[in-house]
């Protein structure tokens, strides 16, 4: 290698990140306090660009991690001639299917207790949000 050029610190990773993310700290910051604050937030809203490399797909996958971090299901989509399809056919239904599994999902309640020699206690188990539809279209 000639002495002369110097070695490029840019490799690309193609959408991984890095084991060190830096200077997107306000960016998450703000999308993080529009989840925290809802619907009305501005920052709810944004619109990613730029040239290749420069981290859209990085800053992304930080994004991910804060709204994964405050509750929020995530659903990624590929771009492509069957990403409507993948979405409405197997990635929504699955994500459906793991919320309706997750324990998170379901509030125990005391239904019901009484004293006597022997006493009992009657738990009930319900669902904190509603059985998803069969249409996914109605939900979208």
């Amino acid at each position: 290698m000639d002495e002369h050029v110097a070695r490029n610190p840019f490799h690309p990773t193609f959408g991984r990140s890095p084991a060190v993310v830096k200077g997107r700290e306000p960016e998450v910051s703000q999308f993080a306090l529009a989840l925290a604050e809802g619907a009305g937030n501005p920052w709810r809203t944004a619109l990613i660009s730029g040239t290749r490399g420069i981290g859209k797909t990085v800053l992304l996958n930080e994004l991910e991690v804060e709204a994964k971090a405050q509750g929020w299901v995530v659903v990624r989509a590929h771009v492509g001639d069957n990403m409507l399809r993948d979405l409405v056919e197997v990635t929504i239904p699955r994500l459906y299917k793991s919320l309706d599994a997750s324990p998170s999902q379901r509030r125990t309640r005391i239904a019901g207790a009484s004293i006597s020699p022997v006493g009992s206690l009657s738990l009930e188990t319900e669902k904190t949000r509603p059985e998803p539809r069969r249409n996914l279209l109605s939900e979208l």
